[in-house]
């Protein structure tokens, strides 16, 4: 698959690829490399949502791009902060959707693959959201 370059784009999609790579360049701490640059034009094509995602989670990008673009880590919900769960659940969610997204663009999943990741991490997530819950109060589960 031939990735394309910035130049390369048809001028329509040229600013809308600039501003997207732009503010990604903005909110994470270290210099994108060069290498991930074709990805990143792809993704900024492809879905906003995922841009977006990478932009508001800066760290997120480096999990990514990591070789095979591994299974990233459930968040660890603190029993004694519930009310910080629902935020920290979202955002796993939003990354787990990006990294389908990612791995999807990257050709490291085929169609079915990745239509059978999409239920996974909410089964994921659903299970292991009740685990803190059941051991701070018995009441939780009913």
């Amino acid at each position: 698959m031939h990735d394309p370059r910035p130049a390369e784009l048809p001028a329509t999609l040229q600013p809308l690829v600039h501003r997207a790579l732009t503010r990604l360049a903005q909110a994470v701490p270290d210099p994108i490399p060069a290498e991930l640059q074709p990805m990143l034009v792809q993704l900024a094509i492809s879905s906003d949502f995922a841009l977006d995602t990478l932009a508001r989670q800066p760290g997120l990008l480096a999990q990514l791009a990591a070789p095979g673009c591994p299974p990233l880590p459930a968040p660890v919900l603190d029993p004694l902060q519930p009310s910080d769960w629902p935020a920290q659940l979202r955002r796993w969610r939003t990354a787990m959707s990006t990294r389908l997204i990612w791995r999807d663009l990257a050709g490291l999943d085929d169609v079915p693959q990745t239509l059978a990741g999409a239920p996974r991490w909410p089964r994921t997530a659903c299970a292991w959201r009740w685990t803190p819950c059941s051991r701070s109060s018995p009441s939780a589960t009913g």
